[in-house]
């Protein structure tokens, strides 16, 4: 017998392969999700990012604030607590369920449960993403156009120079910002042009 097949799970794919779809998909979430929040700002991201910035985009979008991963793991485990439950229960009566949907309709139950593990994950993290990039785009978009933002941080270039300004957002080779009182958004180079971006004080 092939030992190999007890490390199968779910639909025949080991956890590595498990592992790597799932990367690849919140790789796909991550660049789709960047794209269309800075696209609606008004910016080409892809443009102004190398290989490392777009692999990291999935991670660097789930870790901008505790909230986050939070409302993701606590949305999760509440669904999986459903649907253990509603499986629990089916199980539980399991003789009536089948006298009443019939056994064929049954199984088809239990497996569709099974499947739904894989599932759901992954509509939240695509609901999650693709709602961030939509509604925080268009937050800031509509935030430049009225300039009703405030100043959050404090860039400090080389030269010595300091500017208080709206961060829109930054990348490891460049910083996106507007001045107080504008809706022209800066495109700046971070090597060997910024020393320092600190968060105010105030903020």
């Amino acid at each position: 017998m092939n030992n190999t097949n007890t490390k199968r799970i779910h639909f025949g794919k080991s956890v590595q392969e498990y592992l790597s779809l799932g990367y690849i998909f919140l790789l796909l979430l991550g660049v789709v999700s960047n794209s269309i929040y800075y696209g609606l700002i008004g910016i080409n991201i892809i443009s102004y990012s190398n290989i490392l910035d777009i692999l990291l985009s999935p991670v660097i979008i789930f870790t901008k604030g505790i909230a986050v991963p939070l409302a993701i793991i606590g949305f999760t485990v509440a669904i999986y607590l459903f649907m253990y439950l509603f499986r629990r229960n089916s199980i539980r009566k399991k003789e009536k369920m089948i006298a009443k949907m019939g056994e064929e309709k049954y199984d088809k139950l239990v497996l569709q449960l099974k499947s739904m593990k894989t599932v759901f994950p992954a509509i939240i993290l695509f609901s999650f993403y693709i709602g961030y990039a939509l509604g925080g785009g268009a937050k800031v978009r509509r935030k430049i156009d009225n300039k009703t933002y405030k100043t959050d941080h404090l860039i400090t270039f080389s030269d010595g120079e300091s500017i208080d300004v709206k961060l829109i957002g930054q990348n490891s080779l460049y910083v996106f910002y507007v001045l107080e009182k504008s809706s022209e958004i800066i495109i700046s180079p971070i090597e060997s042009n910024i020393k320092k971006i600190q968060k105010k004080d105030d903020q």
